[in-house]
């Protein structure tokens, strides 16, 4: 694929509607301002409905931080020397025997 056909194709593809205004935050009162992960909250969230739907978890579960991988430039992501993976996005899961039941992202700020 050309590289002009993947940057238009990127810019025109969205997980959620890119008009919409940000009403996705966090903090309270002043200290209020958008999560940085807002256009991918519709996706993430129906990815969690459809997994609560498929198993319940079990009363043996662990909590764990898992990294996926980002090399971009950005401050939101963890840098860990002396892991498998270096840099990238920090995310909080409980599961259970291979299976996520739920996640949440972690940034630095």
């Amino acid at each position: 694929m050309a590289r002009d056909r993947y940057v238009l194709l990127r810019r025109m593809i969205h997980c959620s509607d890119p008009d919409e205004e940000d009403s996705f935050t966090i903090g309270k009162g002043r200290h209020q301002k958008p999560v940085w992960y807002k256009k991918m909250l519709p996706f993430a969230d129906e990815i969690r409905s459809n997994w609560k739907k498929l198993r319940t978890p079990s009363s043996h579960c662990a909590i764990d931080e898992c990294m996926i991988k980002e090399t971009g430039r950005t401050h939101h992501s963890t840098m860990a020397p002396g892991k498998p993976i270096k840099e990238g996005y920090k995310v909080f899961a409980i599961g259970d025997e291979g299976y996520l039941y739920n996640y949440a992202w972690y940034s630095p700020e």
